[in-house]
């Protein structure tokens, strides 16, 4: 089942716009923000 987005927006840097989306998890103790980089 696709996820879907609870909420979007736009995080502005002076002249450069990203626009970012906001998704629930899954579960909340199983939420981890070291996904991009392991520990060193």
């Amino acid at each position: 089942m696709p996820s879907h987005s609870i909420g979007s927006g736009n995080i502005s840097f002076g002249l450069v716009s990203i626009p970012v989306k906001m998704f629930t998890a899954a579960s909340s103790e199983a939420v981890s923000f070291n996904q991009i980089h392991p520990k060193c």
